[in-house]
């Protein structure tokens, strides 16, 4: 079975929900989700109680967090673990990261990645030195004393 990845699989933000006013009392969402993830077809949420109410899934605890006085911060309880999550991924299952076991993509363990990433630094390399040739350029140019040594 091949590793499931956190930037492939579909996922419930808090942030976004509660931006988008699905955290209020008796709000209705809908989630919209194509064949990639494990649940295909349309994910209602409704808001009742401080829960969140996933139809045909789990009900979702919301912990409200004071972080400074006040201004609170919602995270979603994970229905496996109750570990305070700000995402919950929708695979086969409804969980948060650990519970799933997915992984983060490795930085320099796909071949293409590491390609692109090394044609982005050599691209940022070559503007680097070019800055710093013109730099030395006008400064040959201007000389040590700031007047100008290329007129006789």
């Amino acid at each position: 079975m091949p590793e499931r990845i956190v930037e492939s699989t579909k996922r419930v933000n808090v942030w976004q929900l509660l931006h988008a006013g699905g955290l209020a009392e008796g709000a209705c969402t809908t989630l919209q989700i194509d064949h990639g993830a494990g649940l295909e077809g349309c994910l209602r949420l409704t808001c009742e109680g401080g829960d969140l109410v996933i139809e045909g899934g789990p009900r979702v605890a919301v912990i409200w967090q004071e972080w400074l006085p006040g201004c609170c911060r919602p995270w979603f309880s994970c229905p496996k673990c109750t570990r305070p999550c700000g995402d919950l991924f929708l695979c086969d299952e409804i969980a948060c990261r650990l519970c799933l076991k997915l992984k983060y993509r490795r930085p320099y363990g796909d071949r293409l990645y590491r390609m692109r990433r090394r044609l982005l630094v050599a691209r940022h390399n070559r503007r680097a030195i070019a800055a710093e040739i013109r730099l030395l350029e006008l400064q040959m140019i201007r000389g040590t004393d700031g007047k100008r040594t290329d007129r006789g």
